[in-house]
């Protein structure tokens, strides 16, 4: 199914009903993961609260049903985005893709599908535009600093890193790590943390999240940046 960020919760109680009423039916477990799952990838609850349930839920319904490929994507998700066990999260998306092609391929299109922005009222549009004839590029940072405040640390860390404002930067991206936040698979590669990637704190939190082989590239890259040409 497509799911909508109001379906989430409704699913959630659908399958704990059904497991309810039949504790051993492994499907309902694996469903049971992949709405968690969908939980923390669209902040409905907190990615360290929504991973462990999920993960819970997806050995339940492997050692139910090993075949079951629902539970290899929950797994291989789990092993992914929160655990940053890169090799364990292969493993169990391939070997959910022997067992259905198909189911695998459309979980991935579902996740696509939650990536959908909500449209900004046109008064946060016409004030956005006028902050950017003004003040450029930094004034539209300056403008989601104050909007967000309170917003999700990755997304705090992001804009204070390009507003120069490097320790505010890394301690968000320190809150960030420590919620097992689902978008820090991306951190090593992502254009938008070049803000931070020259500095030495960035290649200590790429070996924090797993990184290592990404950690050694940005160690080279400053230490060459720092003899010059």
């Amino acid at each position: 199914m497509t799911a909508s960020r109001s379906d989430i919760p409704r699913a959630v109680e659908a399958f704990r009903s059904a497991i309810a009423l039949d504790p051993d039916y492994a499907a309902a477990h694996a469903g049971l993961a992949v709405a968690h799952c969908a939980e923390a990838e669209l902040r409905l609850a907190a990615p360290q609260v929504a991973y462990p349930s999920a993960r819970a839920a997806a050995l339940r319904a492997l050692a139910m049903e090993a075949s079951n490929a629902d539970a290899q994507v929950a797994l291989g998700t789990v092993l992914f985005l929160s655990d940053w066990n890169w090799n364990g999260a292969r493993r169990s998306l391939e070997r959910a893709l022997e067992l259905n092609e198909g189911d695998l391929d459309r979980h991935m299109a579902e996740s696509l599908t939650h990536a959908r922005a909500a449209r900004a009222p046109l008064d946060l549009l016409e004030d956005l535009r006028r902050t950017y004839d003004t003040r450029g590029r930094a004034g539209i940072v300056e403008f989601a600093l104050r909007a967000n405040a309170n917003g999700p640390p990755m997304q705090l860390a992001l804009l204070h890193g390009e507003a120069g404002n490097l320790d505010e930067a890394f301690a968000h991206l320190d809150a960030a790590i420590a919620s097992r936040d689902p978008a820090l698979v991306h951190v090593a590669v992502a254009p938008q943390w070049d803000c931070l990637r020259g500095d030495a704190r960035f290649h200590e939190r790429l070996s924090d999240v797993g990184l290592d082989a990404a950690a050694d590239r940005c160690r080279r890259y400053l230490q060459q940046h720092a003899q010059g040409p």
